[in-house]
């Protein structure tokens, strides 16, 4: 994560915390902190526990970020990312460094959920307009928190 990326993020947070918003820009806000930070779990961290706050009740966006930074470093992460991968290698058919049938194979090791092809080929609900996987939409579906 960059500094810039962080300077956002604890722009963001505060901007939630002066609940000074509209339900819409609210909203937008949740939609790109969550483009921005990698942890699905984010906003529990702040809204759900204790943990990551200050004794003046204040974020404290040094353990915060640790938090949700060393989440990229889980076996969780990792394997969504790897799923993310090889799915995006099939839409692509790219097959150069594996097989089609490999791939399948891989994912359906990774994941439970027997219905994965069907949200990327079927009713193509995990796409985006433009035929791309929607990564977020898709892992959710995947593998629900």
């Amino acid at each position: 994560m960059t500094n810039h990326e962080k300077q956002r993020i604890m722009g963001l947070l505060n901007k939630i915390l002066n609940k000074s918003l509209t339900d819409s820009q609210e909203i937008a806000i949740y939609e790109e902190l969550s483009r921005l930070i990698p942890d699905p779990r984010w906003s529990n961290y702040i809204f759900w526990s204790d943990d990551y706050l200050n004794e003046d009740e204040s974020i404290n966006f040094e353990k915060f970020l640790d938090k949700v930074n060393d989440y990229t470093n889980t076996d969780e992460y990792i394997r969504n990312r790897r799923v993310i991968e090889l799915i995006d290698k099939l839409l692509k058919k790219d097959f150069q460094q594996m097989t089609e049938s490999e791939m399948v194979n891989e994912i359906n090791k990774l994941s439970s959920d027997p219905n994965w092809a069907n949200y990327i080929f079927v009713e193509k609900s995990c796409l985006n307009e433009d035929g791309t996987i929607n990564d977020e939409k898709f892992i959710r579906k995947l593998f629900p928190l």
